[in-house]
C-alpha cells in the first residue's frame, strides 16, 4: 500500500474506498480518525476504529496514540467497541485485537487528560509499551532477526475475518509469517 504524499483527510478516503468499499467509513466516532461498519447493520456494530496519519508513522506510536483517544473520551461507556483496533499511514495498515488493550482503559491510577499526541507523557510510553509488546511479543523481539518496525501481520489467523471483513497487513515490510492465510471474501 503506497499513496503519494497526499494530506490525512484525502488518505482516510482513499483506505475508505480501496480497502472498506463495501462497509461505512463515513461516521466519526468522538476524536477517532476512521470507523468502519456494515453498512446495514441493525444494531450499529463497529469493526474496525483507526488512527490515520498521513506521514509515514512507527505503527506502535499511532496505535497508542488511538488507545489514549478512545480512553480519553471513554468511547467504550457510549458504543459497544469493535473487535479490532488500528492504524494506516501512506504506506502501511496494521490492526490489533481490541481485547488486547481493553484492561488499560480501567486502571486506577491512570491519567486519561493527557494529550493523545503528547508523545512525553508517562501515559503515553506506558501505552506505547503495552502495544509494543502485543504487536512484536518479547520472544519475537529477542530472535536474531531485526525488530519488526510496526509488524502489524503478528495477528493470528482466527483474527483474520470477522462478520465478512478481510483484514489485510500491506505493507512495505516484511513479514513474519507466510501470508497464504489471508483470505479474501470479498
Amino acid at each position: 500500500m503506497k499513496y503519494p504524499k497526499i494530506n490525512e483527510e484525502t488518505l482516510k478516503n482513499k483506505v475508505a474506498q480501496d480497502f472498506f468499499g463495501h462497509f461505512d467509513c463515513t461516521e466519526i466516532v468522538e476524536k477517532v480518525d476512521f470507523t468502519v461498519k456494515g453498512k446495514q447493520s441493525l444494531l450499529g456494530s463497529y469493526f474496525l476504529w483507526a488512527e490515520a496519519k498521513a506521514d509515514v508513522t512507527d505503527i506502535a506510536v499511532m496505535l497508542a496514540q488511538l488507545v489514549l483517544t478512545v480512553g480519553k473520551a471513554r468511547i467504550f461507556d457510549k458504543i459497544a467497541p469493535p473487535p479490532f483496533l488500528g492504524c494506516f499511514d501512506r504506506e502501511k495498515i496494521a490492526f490489533i485485537p481490541y481485547h488486547a488493550v481493553q484492561e488499560i482503559f480501567y486502571k486506577n491510577d491512570f491519567n486519561w487528560k493527557v494529550t493523545p499526541s503528547n508523545h512525553a507523557t508517562r501515559e503515553f510510553q506506558e501505552v506505547l509499551q503495552r502495544v509494543t509488546n502485543i504487536i512484536s511479543p518479547p520472544k519475537a523481539r529477542n530472535q536474531n532477526s531485526p525488530p519488526l518496525e510496526g509488524a502489524g501481520g503478528v495477528m493470528p489467523p482466527q483474527y483474520a475475518q470477522l462478520h465478512g471483513l478481510a483484514l489485510l497487513v500491506l505493507s512495505n515490510l516484511q513479514l513474519p509469517f507466510e501470508a497464504s492465510w489471508w483470505e479474501d471474501v470479498s
